[in-house]
């Protein structure tokens, strides 16, 4: 799938196999839902979407990516609730990377695990990975550059450094743990 789908309402992207999702330097992918998004292939999901900066998946509502096996998901995220990565039984499940995906909730983030180099995450709620968190490299140059507005009306300046693993660990690039140091 290429180019832009807008739906002022839910929009859903299924296949019964595959979905592959892709953008290109000259030409821009972007998925956007009034209300709810969900992109689901049953066997796999494929998105290569970094390569235009206008390329995005975008949600007014809840953002899911539903896939029996892992998803691999490169791409610019923005959920106006929570964004989930599960399984078809709605089990957390896998989210691998070749590049820096971005993603941004209003509400909160929930990924099973996590393969890849950094990822950004900017979350209004709780970010739950429910497994491993395994960072393979340093990511793009990629910057984040925004003022958030707190629900205070107050500016978020830094992001905390806490974080909560479930039932998981916290792999450097070598696959030593980080937990266990």
């Amino acid at each position: 799938i290429s180019g832009k789908l807008i739906a002022g309402n839910d929009l859903s992207l299924r296949a019964q196999e595959r979905i592959d999702i892709n953008d290109s330097s000259g030409t821009p992918f972007v998925a956007q839902a009034g209300n709810n998004l969900l992109v689901q292939g049953d066997k796999t999901i494929n998105i290569d979407a970094l390569s235009h900066p206008e390329s995005y998946f975008a949600s007014a509502m809840n953002m899911r990516l539903r896939s029996e096996n892992t998803i691999e998901g490169d791409a610019n995220y923005w959920s106006g609730r929570d964004f989930t990565i599960e399984n078809l039984d709605g089990e957390l499940s896998g989210l691998l990377s070749s590049s820096t995906p971005i993603l941004r909730a209003m509400g909160s983030v929930n990924i099973g695990d996590y393969e890849g180099p950094s990822i950004h995450i900017i979350a209004g709620g709780n970010v739950t990975f429910n497994q491993d968190i395994n960072i393979t490299e340093k990511g793009s140059n990629q910057s984040i550059n925004e003022r958030l507005s707190l629900r205070d009306a107050s500016e978020a300046r830094e992001a905390s450094q806490d974080f909560e693993v479930l039932e998981g660990n916290i792999l450097d690039p070598s696959g030593s743990s980080l937990l266990n140091s």
